[in-house]
């Protein structure tokens, strides 16, 4: 699954929805958080111990979507691999 967010919390905490977070475990797929230039590749596996906080509070959906919880990870994009000459 491919995510990209606008903002990071504190300029280093990536905030995902709940729901899109379940799905890639249930699939057992990875998930692609983009944010500016940069992106960050997370396993399913990742995606359940690399958690390091859940909201508190659920969050309703603008735009009459899933109300959601926000699961939290740290920002660490992948380093873009080099191309040799």
């Amino acid at each position: 699954m491919k995510k990209t967010i606008k903002t990071l919390y504190k300029d280093k905490i990536a905030d995902i929805r709940d729901y899109e977070v379940k799905k890639c475990i249930d699939n057992n797929e990875n998930i692609y958080i983009k944010f500016e230039k940069e992106t960050m590749t997370l396993s399913a596996l990742e995606l359940k111990t690399k958690l390091i906080r859940v909201s508190k509070y659920k969050f309703k959906s603008k735009f009459g979507g899933k109300d959601y919880f926000l699961y939290s990870y740290n920002w660490n994009p992948d380093i873009p691999t080099q191309i040799k000459k």
